[in-house]
C-alpha cells in the first residue's frame, strides 16, 4: 500500500459513522442498577471496542482495565489473569486469537475470572466464539445468561443463552428470528425486564404460592378431620364443595394476582434497583416457600378448630 498510496492528489474524503442508538448509555446504566454484569462480545477491533464500551458506559473513563490482545503462549495470559487478581482491576479486554488459546488451555479460569470483573469486552470474536462464552456463562456460573444482538453473527450466541433477545435492525431479521423476544430498538430492554419481566415472575410466583397454599389446607382439614373421628377413611368434602373452592372461593385472589401491580411502569424505570427481587429469587426461595408452608399448616389448623368449636355437639355426636 505504501508503494500504491504515494504522490497522490487528495480530492474528497469520506467518512462512515456507526452510531449508538438512542439512549444507549442511559439503558445500560439501569441494568446495571438492576444488578446485571454487562459483557460485550462483538467482532470489531480493540481500540473500536473500547471507544464503544466507553460512549456506552460499559466503561467509564476511570476503569482499570487489562488488554489481552495477540497473545497465544499460556504462560503470558496466566501472567496476566494474575496481574488483574494482583491489582484488583475492574475489566477485561480480550480479543478472539487469545481466547482461542485460553479455550483450550484454561477456559474454566477465564470465566471464573471475568466473573468477578464489573465488565468484559471481547474482541474480533467469531460466532462460534461467541456463542461458546455464552455457554461457558450459562453452565459455570449457574446464573441467567441473556443475549442480545442484532445480526446474523449472533445468532448462535443468542440460542446458547437461557434468554435470547433479537433486534429488528438493518442487518436483517436472522437474530430477531431466531431470539425468545423481538424488540426494534436496544432501550426497549428496560421496559422488557423492569417491566414484563419482573410482573411475570411476581405473577409466576404468587400463582405457585397460592396453589400449593390452598392444596395444603384442604390436606390439613381433611387430616385432622379423620383424626377426629378415630380416622375413619370420610371424606370431608363432597364433589361440589371441591369444585367450588377451586373454581370460586380461591379463583378471585388467583386472578387479581394477574391483574394488579405493585407498582406503576414509570416507577420500575426510574428505580431499576426493584429488579434485583427477581434476580435474587427471593420469591421463589426455600424461605418463602418455608413460610407459605408454616402458613398454610397454621391457617387449616385455626379453621378446623374453629368448626369443631363452632359445631361442637353435632361433631361429636
Amino acid at each position: 500500500m505504501s508503494l500504491i498510496e504515494c504522490n497522490l492528489t487528495v480530492l474528497g474524503l469520506t467518512g462512515v459513522e456507526d452510531k449508538l442508538q438512542d439512549n444507549v448509555k442511559v439503558t445500560l446504566e439501569n441494568l446495571k442498577n438492576g444488578g446485571m454484569k454487562i459483557w460485550m462480545l462483538t467482532g470489531d477491533k480493540i481500540e473500536t471496542a473500547i471507544s464503544i464500551a466507553i460512549s456506552s458506559k460499559i466503561f467509564d473513563r476511570n476503569t482499570d482495565y487489562k488488554i489481552i490482545s495477540n497473545t497465544t503462549d499460556l504462560e503470558t495470559i496466566k501472567t496476566f489473569f494474575n496481574e488483574i487478581k494482583r491489582f484488583n482491576m475492574d475489566a477485561l479486554v480480550v480479543d478472539g486469537v487469545s481466547l482461542s488459546t485460553i479455550m483450550e488451555e484454561c477456559f474454566d479460569e477465564f470465566i471464573d475470572l471475568s466473573m468477578e470483573l464489573k465488565g468484559v469486552i471481547g474482541c474480533r470474536f467469531s460466532p462460534t466464539q461467541k456463542a461458546l462464552v455464552a455457554r461457558a456463562l450459562r453452565l459455570r456460573s449457574k446464573k441467567i445468561v441473556c443475549c442480545i444482538g442484532d445480526g446474523g453473527n449472533d445468532v448462535s450466541m443468542i440460542t446458547e443463552a437461557n434468554l435470547g433477545i433479537g433486534i429488528v435492525g438493518k442487518e436483517g431479521n436472522q437474530a430477531s428470528l431466531a431470539a425468545d423476544y423481538s424488540i426494534e430498538k436496544f432501550c426497549y430492554v428496560t421496559e422488557l425486564f423492569y417491566w414484563h419481566g419482573r410482573n411475570s415472575y411476581k405473577n409466576s410466583a404468587t400463582i405457585a404460592n397460592l396453589i400449593i397454599h390452598r392444596g395444603i389446607i384442604l390436606s390439613v382439614l381433611q387430616g385432622l378431620f379423620c383424626a377426629l373421628i378415630n380416622f375413619i377413611p370420610f371424606n370431608l368434602y363432597v364433589g361440589i364443595i371441591m369444585i367450588a373452592f377451586v373454581s370460586i372461593y380461591t379463583f378471585f385472589p388467583i386472578f387479581s394476582s394477574v391483574f394488579t401491580t405493585d407498582v406503576s411502569r414509570e416507577v420500575t424505570q426510574m428505580f431499576p434497583e426493584l429488579y434485583k427481587e427477581p434476580v435474587e429469587q427471593t420469591l421463589l426461595s426455600i424461605k418463602e416457600f418455608t413460610s407459605w408452608n408454616l402458613m398454610s399448616f397454621i391457617q387449616g389448623t385455626i379453621i378446623m378448630f374453629a368448626m369443631v368449636w363452632y359445631f361442637d355437639k353435632e361433631l361429636l355426636v
